[in-house]
């Protein structure tokens, strides 16, 4: 019943309900919110809940998911309009984002930047980054023109891109066992190993597969620990292994040869940004099984030589016979980057890659200040798209100019609260209104105020089946109008949601004195939505009243002063059905 007041007991006569479009059992919310009426505060020591039965009980399962179930969470129904982002932008006091902010939609978002403290963060990030600005004439001593290099980093990074690209066309290609043979050398990334070279030791064809591979790492790495796989209930009916006698190099070896230090390690495929054209013996495998010190060192050697030059891409045409038209583009970019980096006057330098690591490390700085920043811009408001999609409608439409000043059709929507905003300002300008008569003129607005189903077709006079099939146009070519800003409407849906022509003769008729008894007969509409309708019709009369005003019409003025008059008598406007 809506009773928002304390009681001892609390009866539910039923456990079911309707939502509206069919029936259900109560969610734990609304039971929870229902039953915790019971007990009133300083008078029961305990409040009681009683669920009546008057056929079969409820099943145990439904009873408890009533009781003990998880509550629905509250989501926000904050939604923009025309009508609120046009007074918020004629006021200075408040801008639509601030409104968004503010909004329970945005609570969590906006509450969680603050915990953050970002603005301090970025200013730490700032102070980082001039200090590595100024490290760097002090890491090339003068000898490397920073413009330059800036341009190699960015080439750079723009052939890694392409590169990883080309590698994964080529490994969810046929080609891919080709290309990932043993011996291969690569190019890999992953946690305190970024742009590493690396060999191919063993290949695993699982699903998700993983690769061994031997690469170079500094002295300070330390390889991420192995985890052994958990024992399945299939293992008690294996034989037991032997204990390994194995004496090869398992993943998480480390060691040093050759002034330089190795690791071996198991990586997803995904890790891998290069695969070159270099091979090692495909004896690399043994390693996995016995350290042979010769084979070893001639795969530390080749990575060792490798490392101070440009390892050349495997080229899916020539060594894997792969005649995909997209893998050959993205080959002949990335080749074609490779000789414009060759050509910097800056490639040959010893103080090329300290500088570059400098710069690395910049880059990244300016990507997490860029972040932060962005998280702190109306632009990461999740209504911000919205907001700025009905920017474009109001701006074809002439409701606001390119600087956001609000126009005389946007000041006319502003007076409108109680129907859709851009259909009724339309309807105004278009001269709907202007060669109609008071009861015609409120037979046409009650489209815009009727929301209820009927099942009858209004007997229409032929004005108002024309100013019907004008009202309806225009509604269409609004929604097509918003289509096309990229709001996610359907023309057809927004006109058939937006006018309901269901009770424009009871208003006509109403409208020209037929007695409320009469009126009833013409629909199968309860009498209630039909009072409800023609006081909020009034409401409407009065907004299409100051709108002429705003625009400064003075005979549609007088209109909407008659029409308003002209419905408000009768059962409809009284105060009590039982004072007089």
């Amino acid at each position: 019943m809506g009773v928002n007041m304390p009681a001892r007991t609390v009866v539910f006569n039923g456990t079911r309900k309707h939502d509206g479009k069919t029936f259900r059992d109560l969610l734990p919310g609304e039971y929870t919110q229902m039953a915790g009426r019971a007990g009133r505060r300083g008078l029961d020591t305990v409040g009681t809940v009683i669920i009546a039965c008057w056929g079969d009980a409820p099943d145990a399962t439904s009873l408890r998911t009533m009781l003990m179930g998880t509550p629905t969470k509250l989501e926000s129904q904050f939604r923009l309009t025309y009508n609120m982002i046009l007074n918020l932008l004629r006021v200075e006091d408040m801008t639509v984002e601030d409104m968004i902010k503010r909004s329970f939609s945005e609570f969590r978002t906006q509450k969680a930047l603050a915990a953050k403290d970002i603005p301090s963060a970025i200013q730490k990030a700032k102070k980082a980054l001039h200090a590595l600005e100024a490290d760097l004439n002090a890491t090339h001593g003068g000898h490397l023109d920073l413009t330059e290099v800036e341009r190699f980093f960015l080439l750079q990074q723009s052939t890694k891109y392409k590169e990883q690209a080309l590698v994964h066309a080529i490994l969810n290609s046929r080609y891919a066992a080709a290309a990932l043979c043993v011996g291969r050398v690569v190019v890999l990334s992953t946690t305190g190993l970024p742009d590493q070279l690396a060999i191919l030791l063993q290949v695993d064809k699982a699903a998700t597969r993983t690769v061994t591979v031997l690469a170079l790492c500094h002295a300070s790495f330390t390889p991420p620990a192995v985890v052994a796989a958990k024992p399945s209930a299939m293992d008690f009916f294996k034989p037991k292994a032997q204990a390994s006698t194995s004496t090869g190099l398992a993943p998480g070896a480390k060691g040093s040869l050759l002034g330089k230090h190795y690791v071996v390690l198991d990586v997803p495929e995904t890790c891998l940004n290069k695969l070159t054209k270099h091979k090692a013996s495909p004896n690399v495998r043994s390693l996995l099984e016995a350290n042979d010190p010769s084979v070893l060192s001639r795969a530390v050697e080749l990575l060792v030589d490798l490392e101070a030059s440009l390892p050349l891409f495997l080229s899916p045409q020539t060594d894997l016979k792969m005649m995909e038209l997209e893998s050959a583009d993205l080959y002949s970019q990335v080749q074609h980057q490779y000789s414009v980096m060759e050509a910097s006057p800056c490639f040959a330098s010893p103080f090329l890659m300290p500088v570059l690591a400098q710069y690395a490390k910049i880059d990244r700085l300016r990507h997490y200040m860029a972040t932060m920043t962005a998280a702190l811009s109306n632009h990461s408001l999740s209504l911000f798209p919205d907001f700025q999609q009905r920017l474009r409608v109001l701006t074809r439409l002439g409701y606001i100019a390119s600087d956001n000043t609000v126009q005389v059709k946007g000041r006319v929507a502003c007076e409108v609260n109680t129907c859709e905003e851009l259909v009724l300002t339309e309807i105004i300008f278009e001269n709907v209104l202007a060669d109609l008569e008071p009861e015609e003129i409120v037979a046409v607005l009650s489209a815009l105020i009727f929301q209820e189903k009927t099942q009858n077709q209004p007997t229409l006079t032929p004005r108002l089946l024309h100013a019907q099939s004008t009202v309806h146009a225009i509604a269409t070519s609004l929604g097509v109008i918003q289509l096309e800003c990229h709001l996610e409407i359907d023309p057809t849906e927004f006109a058939k949601t937006t006018l309901n022509f269901g009770l424009m003769e009871v208003v006509y008729e109403w409208s020209r004195g037929m007695p409320f008894k009469s009126i009833c007969e013409l629909t199968d509409v309860p009498e209630g939505s039909i009072v409800r309708c023609i006081t909020r019709l009034d409401e409407v009369c009065r907004e299409v009243r100051n709108a002429a005003r705003v625009i400064g019409d003075p005979r549609l003025y007088r209109k909407m002063e008659i029409a308003s008059e002209s419905i408000k008598r009768d059962v409809v406007f009284a105060g009590s059905l039982y004072l007089s």
